[in-house]
């Protein structure tokens, strides 16, 4: 059984239903309760909630790794560039363990403190900096991702620990293999670090909990507003996390605070519109990009952006998708070239100056960038500006692009410099199925080589494979077949005499039909052989040239009797022929035939091959780091 007392500021009824909590919320007053020495403490009162549409509350229920356990409190955080975020308290096993659920941008993390024993590496806040390597005792090596500072702004329910409404706090996020994170936590100048992973619903027990709440608090559409400037009607997706709305009707840029927009500039954009508009609904396949099922998203932002190289500008699109619970996806358009991109953690990335590794995949470096904001037009969950620039490395692997992404996201109360590196994991898709998914059509074809394009008939390498082991086999059963059919016509041996230089006649040879015919000559010296069979039946002559060492193949001939003629020549005439023997066999393999075949089935993947490499050095032709420039 709870605490149950009155609240020291209202005296209204407040009560502490987890023995280990030390403050809670009075819901009457927005008081911070705490846990005195045998009385209760005000420790002042806290802003209101602001509405966030999350599907989470006080009381819900779950089950993590086997162990239950119930959200009891949560607080509002604000990033000093923007955006808020709560951060749920879950009691195991009545208080004995807290956990922290954080929302942010689709994504979840579930974290808990963990005590620091004896000595340890771990950098305070001012030598710390983007992409180092940590080494967290217990936890071992990972990577930061970002370095910010925070401000709680509210708060609700009951907590493990006293919030501090209006402090600024300093941190680091951390990422780690298998979906690790980790967050450093500098408050009033000292450090707790708090561990856990990347999670969902799903792993956390309350996927279905979540859908029955989205459908009572009505929160699975969009909602409708004007715009300040013009009055155009839209219609927000993620009012709870957008930031910031560019207008689609007149280019004003708004700041977007919780679904209330305030007119911030005019942008001057025109002549510009996204091929798939604002608001469009896509299906995309989830066996194209490794997911489960199939999802649907929602275009709910677009911007071009440029980057400038040798004095000429490129420019390219990216449309923000959006799907509720889930985190924000892009998709590329450059040049009639296609592709979505996936946000992935930097722990799950091995990135060096030429080459990086994900998921298994070796990549190799394309191009550094310093990619610049030209227009916008939607929603987008964080305070973008026409003019933002940030630095930009892209590796590829095609069909995939790795895209490594520094932003500054502006200064600490120190005057550090709050950076947050972000990856990009990006699969090409073709324009068919880009069409097929958001219903577009005649989108234009492209004509250049994309850096993660692939190659488009590596399939015929497969199937000239399969086509030369098929060969392969029925040569081999060939070859047992008429192996087992061979069958030795006429065998003797010669020793020729000058005045036998002349043509000679051999005995009869009878000849089965149906088998082709091999005939070969054996001698020590050189020796050439031309003959003919002459058949005795129809007196048709067939015609044959033989070398030493050198036999010869020839078509089978209609079954019968056959006398074979032939004329010797040597190196010395005016003296005897060295001794060789003539031989006849019929059912012999033919490996040249067979060779032959081989080759005439090559030609075409050889061909294929060429187009493959050039096509290769197409695709590097933009880029500084071509493996093909010395060529």
């Amino acid at each position: 059984m709870g605490l149950q007392a009155s609240c020291p500021s209202c005296a209204s009824p407040v009560q502490f239903d987890v023995a280990t909590s030390l403050v809670t919320v009075c819901s009457a007053c927005s008081t911070l309760v705490g846990r005195g020495d045998g009385a209760l403490e005000n420790y002042g009162k806290v802003a209101d909630l602001v509405e966030t549409r999350t599907p989470l509350k006080i009381g819900l229920t779950g089950k993590y790794k086997g162990v239950k356990y119930v959200i009891t409190g949560r607080t509002q955080i604000q990033h000093s560039a923007g955006g808020i975020w709560d951060e749920w308290y879950v009691a195991f096993r009545d208080g004995k363990r807290w956990g922290w659920l954080a929302e942010a941008q689709g994504n979840l993390y579930l974290t808990f403190p963990r005590e620091l024993k004896g000595e340890h590496s771990i950098p305070s806040i001012e030598e710390l900096q983007i992409e180092d390597e940590v080494l967290i005792p217990g936890l071992g090596t990972m990577t930061v991702a970002e370095i910010g500072e925070s401000t709680v702004i509210s708060a609700e329910g009951e907590m493990p620990y006293i919030p501090k409404p209006g402090e600024s706090v300093l941190f680091a996020d951390l990422s780690g293999a298998g979906r690790k994170f980790a967050t450093l936590d500098y408050s009033d100048g000292g450090l707790e670090v708090f561990n856990g992973v990347e999670t969902t619903f799903e792993k956390l027990g309350i996927a279905d909990a979540v859908r029955d709440r989205e459908v009572e608090l009505q929160v699975v559409g969009g909602v409708k507003v004007s715009c300040p400037s013009c009055a155009g009607p839209l219609e927000l997706q993620a009012p709870d996390q957008s930031q910031r709305v560019a207008c689609q009707y007149c280019g004003a840029m708004n700041e977007c605070d919780n679904g209330n927009l305030r007119f911030l500039e005019k942008l001057g954009q025109k002549g510009i519109k996204p091929v798939i508009p604002l608001g469009t609904t896509g299906k995309l396949k989830g066996e194209d990009f490794g997911w489960k099922e199939d999802r649907e998203y929602q275009v709910i932002g677009f911007m071009q952006k440029k980057t400038v190289y040798d004095g000429t500008s490129y420019y390219w699109y990216e449309y923000l998708l959006y799907r509720r619970r889930s985190p924000y996806v892009w998709l590329m358009h450059s040049e009639g070239h296609w592709s979505l991109g996936q946000p992935v953690p930097s722990g799950e990335v091995i990135a060096g100056p030429r080459h990086a590794k994900h998921d298994g995949k070796s990549f190799s470096i394309y191009e550094r960038s310093k990619p610049e904001v030209t227009m916008v037009l939607g929603e987008f969950y964080w305070m973008v500006e026409v003019g933002e620039k940030s630095q930009s490395i892209d590796y590829i692997s095609p069909p995939y692009t790795l895209s490594k992404e520094t932003v500054t996201l502006g200064e600490d109360e120190n005057g550090k410099k709050q950076r947050e590196v972000n990856y990009t994991y990006s699969k090409y898709m073709p324009i068919d199925t880009v069409e097929e998914a958001f219903g577009i059509k005649e989108l234009r074809r492209p004509t250049s080589v994309a850096p993660s394009q692939p190659y488009p008939w590596t399939g015929i390498y497969k199937s000239f494979a399969g086509l030369w082991g098929l060969a392969f086999l029925a040569t081999m059963l060939l070859f047992v077949l008429l192996s087992a059919g061979t069958s030795q016509a006429f065998k003797k041996r010669f020793t020729l005499q000058p005045n036998q230089s002349a043509v000679q006649f051999s005995d009869p040879i009878k000849l089965k039909g149906w088998k082709n015919i091999h005939v070969n000559c054996t001698a020590p010296k050189w020796l050439h052989v031309s003959g003919e069979f002459f058949d005795e039946k129809s007196g048709k002559v067939h015609e044959f040239a033989v070398e030493n060492g050198r036999g010869i193949y020839m078509s089978a001939l209609p079954g019968g009797d056959y006398t074979m003629k032939f004329k010797a020549e040597w190196e010395t005439p005016s003296t005897p022929s060295p001794t060789f023997t003539l031989t006849v066999e019929q059912g012999v393999m033919s490996w040249g035939r067979f060779i032959f075949v081989l080759v005439i089935l090559a030609i075409i993947p050889i061909f294929v091959a060429m187009h493959h490499f050039t096509f290769s050095v197409r695709r590097w032709q933009e880029s500084d780091y071509s493996p093909y420039a010395g060529e």
